[in-house]
């Protein structure tokens, strides 16, 4: 029975997809590659969570000179001459905090909590959560000019928490 492990691998700059797919795609390995919601319409993926890197479960011994030769990829991630795998754990706990096709969720929020729009038509705008309105909508107050405050319905994902709410 062969001993599957995840290892890092470096991509070229902003290949990252391309080498996920072609692992995926060519050589039937599992990937993993971490990453954040899309920000234009269209897009198959956002910024990287860990730019130039995806993770691989392979076979170092069958797979590592299929994953070298694979296009976009620049080289396996070693110590000193030495390839060590990732833990299973950090692996996991980072898969636990993305969905599906590996897209990161939105941190969980809370009705209360202070935040900032971070794209969209109020991008910058702070404000406090009113209410989560299912698991991708959440009804802020936002915090205009002169006190004045304004109650919109946002997607989760075009927010997060601001640092006091941290504290």
């Amino acid at each position: 029975m062969v001993d599957l492990k995840w290892y890092l691998v470096t991509t070229k700059l902003k290949s990252e997809l391309r080498v996920r797919e072609n692992l995926q795609r060519n050589h039937n390995l599992e990937t993993f590659f971490p990453h954040y919601a899309p920000k234009k319409a269209g897009s198959p993926v956002g910024l990287p969570l860990f730019a130039r890197y995806v993770f691989v479960h392979c076979d170092p011994e069958r797979d590592f000179r299929k994953i070298q030769y694979t296009p976009g990829v620049s080289r396996i991630v070693t110590f000193g001459d030495a390839v060590i795998p990732v833990p299973d754990d950090v692996v996991e706990g980072l898969k636990l905090r993305c969905g599906e096709n590996d897209q990161v969720l939105p941190p969980d929020l809370a009705a209360g909590q202070k935040v900032r729009v971070k794209h969209g038509v109020f991008d910058g705008f702070e404000g406090i959560i009113q209410e989560k309105r299912g698991n991708k909508r959440i009804q802020l107050l936002l915090e205009l000019a002169y006190g004045n405050e304004l109650k919109v319905e946002v997607d989760a994902s075009e927010v997060e928490p601001t640092r006091a709410s941290y504290q």
